[in-house]
Order: C-alpha cells, then structure tokens, then sequence
C-alpha cells in the first residue's frame, strides 16, 4: 500500500523529453527489460540483486533503457583507475565491456546519431543524441552500422565491438556519456582530443545491470549503489 505522499521515484518524468515513444521504441524496450530474468515477473529486474543495487535503482534516476550489449563483462568503471597499456593513473571517461570483437553494440534509449568518427585515440566512433537530452559515445568499435541523422530506437544495433584505436588490450565496447550535448567534442575534427570529467557515470543512468553481465576484478559496488575501478 502507498504511504500518503511518499514519491514513487519510477513515475517520475523523463527529463527534457516531452515525446511519447513509438510503438517500436515501446515493444524493444519491454523486450529488452525482460532479457536474461529467467523468466522473471519482477518487472524491476532486481531478483537476486543486493541491497546497494536495489537503493541505486529507486534512488537514482534511470535514464536510459538498455545496456549497451546484450551480455559481457564490465571490466572498467567511470572514474579514477590504472590505466591498462601504461600501468599508470588515470581518469577513465566511461565504461568498458569486455565482448569479442564483432558483439552488437545497442543504443541505450532513442535518439538521432549525430557524429560518426574514424578517431586516432577512440577507433570508430558513434555518438547518439538521446530525447532525455543526454549523450552517448560508443568507441573503439570494430565498424558502425548507423550513419549521421539517423534515428535508433532502444536495442536497436548501431555499431560492432572492437579494438580500434589506442589504449586498447582487445575486443570491448566503451560507453560515454554527457549529460549535455554542449559538453560533447566533435570527433570529426579534433584528432588529439581527450575526454575527461565533462562525461557523466553512466552506471548511475543504466537499468540494473543484466544477469546475463559479470563484474570483473577490478571493479566493485560502491556504498552508493554505483560501480567504480578498485
């Protein structure tokens, strides 16, 4: 039973986005929510998840609808980290997930692509302009399957995993986000670009991570609900 004014933080609105979703966008979305649950009736998908997933998921906003693979290994956070090929500190932009080269990269929500690079430091590039007016780029892809001005809908694929680029170990699909287009760089042009803090932690706008994901070694569930590198 509701508690009289208690807020139901799931209800809330989409920020910046007054646009209903198209059927299409509705059917993946629902689809995609009932991924890898076995089955599950939780529509929440928090079956089995911990108390710090649980206390992430209704107390932080969840703006975007999907993962950007369908499974795979989260193998790097947002945030302070070693880096990988030099050994050193730094702070990494987004979040890795290691897949084998060629794995489907999926849009997150639905938007309209807005750049498509063949970057020096990032590999072949995607960046999507979400309705919530967030911004997702998803790099070091092996090839894009989308070009500029087209719109994708939740699920839909707009890249394959890969290696391309620098700082790189193997095949994984990095994820980016801003929480304003005005802070995105433009790929296209500027060659010796890297990006930093302007990103958002996409873990705190993602769904409850899918069971069909495993967490590696590196990476752990911080006392707010939310992954970073150990």
């Amino acid at each position: 039973m509701k508690t009289p004014g208690a807020t139901n933080f799931r209800m809330l609105p989409r920020s910046h986005s007054g646009n209903r979703r198209s059927r299409r966008a509705c059917r993946n979305r629902y689809a995609l929510q009932g991924e890898n649950r076995n089955k599950s009736t939780d529509p929440t998908g928090l079956e089995g998840k911990g108390p710090l997933e649980m206390a992430a998921y209704y107390f932080y906003p969840k703006n975007f609808s999907a993962w950007p693979t369908a499974s795979g290994e989260l193998s790097s956070a947002w945030g302070n980290r070693k880096e990988p090929t030099a050994g050193t500190g730094d702070f990494h932009s987004g979040i890795d997930i290691a897949v084998p080269n060629g794995t489907e990269v999926r849009a997150l929500d639905d938007g309209r692509v807005s750049q498509v690079a063949d970057h020096p430091q990032y590999g072949k590039t995607v960046v999507i302009d979400y309705e919530s007016g967030l911004v997702s780029a998803e790099m070091h892809n092996s090839s894009i399957s989308v070009k500029v001005g087209d719109t994708v809908v939740t699920g839909e694929e707009v890249a394959q995993s890969g290696s391309t680029g620098a700082w790189t170990t193997g095949g994984h699909s990095h994820t980016s986000v801003w929480d304003s287009a005005s802070k995105v760089p433009d790929f296209t042009k500027d060659s010796s670009l890297i990006v930093t803090r302007d990103t958002v932690d996409p873990s705190r706008l993602l769904p409850p991570i899918p069971n069909s994901y495993s967490v590696g070694s590196g990476v752990k569930l911080n006392k707010a609900g939310n992954y970073v590198n150990n």
